[in-house]
């Protein structure tokens, strides 16, 4: 069977292997109009699978967000590879695979259904996927930590989504959280965990990135007087 390359341009690096069968409908025109356009992307297919390999030169190692970025992805794609079965995704950068994941073509049809009934949750998770940069995603995690002994409450990584998720089907108490998180983050900066000792950042890039999907989710967003304590009080 002849390979064939098709490269394309995208903003963000990492490595899926996917196989999908032909027979599957074609994602709807929300999930193509959501795919950001990434750097480098080189499609191979063969008489077996479609492999889609792109270096994500970065590591987050938080399952969490790891698997609800293959999900995301996988959505986005599917209409591009679709030649057998299953989708098997890797991230990598450039010592190791450091995320695997396999998708089973059922999976992958709900994956596509969920994200055309859910606009903008998978307009939020573009955003967060395609904008926020590792050092961001990671003070994401730890920002739950923080809220977690700020509010005598149970804080994980799983709980971002799910704010992302209910705040898009119109939970006011949800958006109130992401803001919450958003603003802790401006409050304690960013810190460069790429480096031994790496100093800490300001935040107002990020902030401005999370009020992109708190205006997708229509949720009010960060004001300059806003601070923790106010946000926190009124939930």
């Amino acid at each position: 069977m002849k390979i064939a390359h098709i490269t394309y341009l995208f903003l963000f690096p990492f490595m899926i292997i996917s196989c999908i069968n032909n027979n599957v409908a074609q994602t709807a025109e929300l999930i193509k109009k959501s795919s950001r356009k990434f750097k480098e992307v080189k499609i191979v297919t063969t008489n077996k699978c479609d492999t889609i390999s792109i270096n994500e030169d970065s590591f987050i190692f938080d399952t969490t967000y790891n698997s609800h970025k293959a999900d995301y992805v996988s959505a986005v794609y599917f209409e591009t590879v679709k030649n057998a079965n299953d989708v098997y995704i890797e991230f990598t950068n450039s010592e190791h695979i450091f995320y695997q994941k396999s998708l089973k073509e059922e999976y992958l049809k709900s994956l596509v259904d969920f994200y055309q009934s859910n606009q903008k949750y998978c307009e939020a998770q573009k955003e967060i996927f395609s904008l926020y940069n590792a050092e961001e995603q990671w003070n994401i995690v730890t920002a739950l930590t923080s809220l977690k002994s700020e509010m005598n409450e149970s804080f994980n990584s799983i709980d971002y989504f799910n704010y992302v998720l209910d705040a898009s089907h119109g939970n006011s108490v949800n958006c109130s959280k992401l803001k919450l998180l958003h603003i802790l983050i401006k409050e304690v900066k960013l810190e460069n965990f790429w480096e031994k000792g790496g100093k800490r950042k300001d935040a107002a890039e990020f902030v401005e990135k999370s009020n992109n999907v708190l205006e997708i989710l229509n949720c009010t967003t960060i004001d300059k007087l806003d601070t923790f304590e106010i946000i926190r009080d009124s939930i």
